[in-house]
C-alpha cells in the first residue's frame, strides 16, 4: 500500500530482497513466472550491487513515503541510486531518495529501499 513500509525480513543477501520484489512483480503477471530473462536480470542487478559492497544483508526494508530518514540511522557501507541499478525502476514520486543503502544498523547487516 502506498505510504506504508514493508519489512522483509529472513533476507539473506541482496539478491533475496530483490528475489522476493520480483516474485511480488510475478504475481502481476504469472506467464512470466520461471522466465529466465527475469533471471538473468537478477543477476546482472546483484552483480552490480556486488561491484559496490560485499556486505550481505540479514535484514531488508521497503521504505514507504514519510520514512526515508530511516535510512539516516544505517552507517551506510554504498548507497546506489536506484537509476544506476540496472534492471531496477526508478522513483516517480518528488522528494523520494530512491536509492538502494547498503550497510549496518546497529551492528546488523541491512539492506534499506530508499
Amino acid at each position: 500500500h502506498e505510504g506504508q513500509g514493508a519489512v522483509v525480513t529472513s533476507a539473506k543477501s541482496a539478491f533475496e530482497i530483490l528475489r522476493n520484489i520480483s516474485d511480488k512483480n510475478r504475481k502481476h503477471s504469472p506467464d512470466r513466472k520461471g522466465d529466465p530473462m527475469i533471471e538473468q536480470q537478477l543477476q546482472e542487478t546483484l552483480a552490480h550491487i556486488r561491484r559496490q559492497t560485499k556486505l550481505a544483508p540479514q535484514l531488508g526494508f521497503v521504505l514507504g513515503s514519510g520514512l526515508a530518514s530511516f535510512a539516516d540511522h544505517v552507517e551506510a557501507e554504498a548507497k546506489i541510486p536506484f537509476r544506476e541499478l540496472p534492471h531496477f525502476a526508478t522513483t516517480t514520486v518528488e522528494g523520494h531518495p530512491g536509492q538502494l543503502v547498503l550497510g549496518h544498523l546497529e551492528g546488523i547487516p541491512v539492506a534499506v529501499l530508499q
